[in-house]
């Protein structure tokens, strides 16, 4: 699998957003955790690029020690400074999906619900809070949320019809779900 930095999918999910609004900017935004593994996307390194871009993640010793401790896989750490950030803000949808995404890491699937279910909420045209989303409600065994979610990407899916930036992403969100759902091996 290969990675990609969160601000190439943020980036991507804006251009696609506002593709689909009729608009033309774009916003970057940093990476998160290793639920944002990429299988179609070029190679980069996970946790390398401006953090400052994303809503809610003013440049500051903590956030970026939050993404210091993803790279080093101190997930432990990076949910302690991110639950920090999200008491600041706690409707920031940028802010809960890394909050969310570094618990998923950490097998805290009903906690990582909460903040994801506040991401793609509030970034409805956005793949990535719904594929990690739908994976969390998977693993909690809530199947029918979980196809809910792929069946959301699914529509992101139809309106890029595979042309817009966003198209690999949703395509891995997809692929992410139906693997959270899929019988364990020898269990098919």
């Amino acid at each position: 699998m290969k990675r990609v930095t969160l601000s190439v999918l943020f980036a991507a999910a804006a251009a696609a957003a506002a593709t689909l609004a009729g608009a033309a900017s774009a916003q970057d935004a940093p990476p998160a955790s290793s639920y944002l593994t990429i299988h179609t996307a070029p190679a980069e390194p996970a946790w390398s690029g401006d953090h400052t871009g994303d809503p809610g993640m003013a440049a500051s010793p903590r956030i970026e020690s939050a993404f210091n401790a993803l790279e080093a896989k101190d997930f432990a750490r990076a949910e302690e400074v991110f639950a920090k950030a999200v008491k600041r803000n706690p409707r920031d949808p940028a802010v809960n999906f890394y909050l969310g995404a570094t618990r998923m890491d950490l097998g805290k699937w009903e906690d990582a619900k909460k903040h994801l279910e506040i991401a793609a909420r509030k970034m409805p045209r956005h793949p990535d809070p719904k594929s990690r989303l739908g994976v969390t409600y998977a693993k909690l065994g809530d199947t029918t949320a979980a196809h809910g979610q792929r069946a959301a990407l699914l529509k992101l899916a139809d309106v890029c019809n595979g042309k817009c930036r966003l198209a690999p992403f949703i395509a891995n969100g997809i692929e992410m779900i139906d693997e959270a759902l899929a019988p364990p091996p020898g269990q098919g």
